[in-house]
């Protein structure tokens, strides 16, 4: 403990004390607040996942005509809490006023409001307060009524149009065939809806493609006739989507199929399992530079302390002995480091917490930098940090029990 505290004599190993101790400090920070970033960043990817997005999804090989009976079928399996049916066409959004027109291709999604909000988190998501497609409080505008539509908040942005607002929606109407296997030319349709609000879920995938209409509108406008795309269902626990799933194929046999939101986004969680795996190995590297310094400082120690071990080695002390005063000195910085580390990574990722860093959407699947402290991150690292200073310790250690009393404090 006296090779610990600060002497005038030996202002330098005091300097080199604290620069180790110092490095040691971010080191440990430094991981700390990177992970909890990284906790954050896949908690809310998958939590905006998980609510704005079905589950799983069951298809039909041929025209799903029947998915009122496959619902009920489905009622009966005790994992399903609940299901949406729902009609997915690709379309073009056009939008504007006078010459200025503006074309963007989005998602067309027909839902049943009521069914939808059971399924997944969207209609509660709609700004302003969503009340149903089919709202004449925006017919006032120009005294005409349009169905209404929901667009992404970012589609919204990038069309510049706002509440009340009257979009056109082309797409080509599902013609089927002409009876002899032939298919026939695809029909160019377009209608009118009024913008009645936006889907502000945060996820841009999601914002920026994405337009609800109501169910029946859907199937009236794409030519559905009474089909469905397919039934979105929500499980009673999202991460055993893919055993539901298995079960619904087992049960609906060969002419239907699942997907579900596991395998949808499978590259995404893949990417950030990944990268996590890389920051670890990466942090590892930086906490071993900053032991570095602790392996120098404590060999400039033991050249500066060559009398003390030498008298004490002649009085007896043992080469256990000695190599423990400057392993347990060592660890002592690690360990002290470690805490002030980890009160600095706590701090840290508070201040990131409460500012709220901003992020590109469509970069970063998300708009904005979450943060996830854990506990067992905090420990690992911190652990290490201290196992490394004690390797670092075991050298410099070695070399002083070694030393040769006779040669230490012959001319001293």
């Amino acid at each position: 403990m006296r090779y610990l505290r600060p002497r005038r004599r030996h202002f330098l190993l005091s300097v080199l004390t604290v620069i180790a101790s110092t490095g040691v400090i971010f080191a440990v920070a430094a991981p700390q607040i990177t992970l909890s970033v990284m906790n954050g960043f896949e908690t809310e990817v998958r939590s905006r996942v998980v609510n704005n997005n079905y589950h799983v999804i069951v298809l039909s090989r041929d025209a799903f005509t029947d998915h009122v009976a496959i619902m009920e079928r489905l009622r009966q399996m005790p994992d399903i809490v609940a299901q949406s049916p729902f009609v997915r066409r690709e379309a073009v959004l056009s939008g504007g006023s006078g010459v200025v027109q503006r074309f963007h291709g989005c998602i067309v999604l027909g839902v049943d409001p009521a069914r939808e909000a059971e399924t997944t988190r969207v209609m509660q998501a709609i700004k302003p307060e969503f009340i149903g497609f089919g709202s004449t409080l925006f017919d006032a505008v120009d005294g005409l009524h349009f169905p209404g539509v929901v667009l992404g908040y970012e589609l919204g942005s990038t069309m510049q149009v706002g509440l009340g607002d009257v979009v056109t929606l082309a797409a080509p109407k599902d013609a089927g065939d002409e009876g002899d296997g032939t298919l026939r030319q695809p029909e160019l349709i377009d209608r009118r809806f009024r913008v009645v609000g936006f889907l502000n879920s945060g996820f841009y995938e999601f914002d920026s493609q994405l337009a609800y209409i109501d169910l029946a509108e859907a199937q009236d406008f794409f030519g559905f006739e009474g089909r469905v795309y397919g039934i979105g269902l929500q499980v009673r626990d999202s991460r055993d989507a893919d055993v539901v799933a298995a079960n619904i194929d087992s049960e609906l046999g060969i002419r239907y199929y699942t997907n579900n939101w596991i395998h949808m986004f499978a590259n995404v969680f893949t990417w950030m399992e990944t990268e996590r795996k890389l920051m670890l190995l990466l942090f590892v590297l930086i906490i071993s530079i900053a032991v570095v310094t602790v392996v120098g400082m404590l060999t400039m120690i033991v050249m500066e302390k060559r009398k003390a071990i030498g008298i004490l080695k002649s009085m007896g002390a043992t080469r256990a002995g000695i190599m423990a005063i400057f392993v347990i000195h060592g660890t002592i910085i690690g360990s002290f480091g470690a805490i002030l580390g980890s009160g600095l990574g706590w701090l840290g990722c508070q201040l990131v917490d409460r500012i709220g860093i901003a992020l590109p959407g469509d970069v970063y699947i998300i708009d904005s930098l979450p943060v996830a402290m854990r506990a067992d991150d905090f420990l690992l690292v911190a652990l290490a940090a201290v196992f490394l200073c004690f390797l670092a310790t075991l050298y410099p250690s070695w070399e002083a029990a070694r030393l040769d009393p006779i040669e230490a404090i012959r001319y001293e």
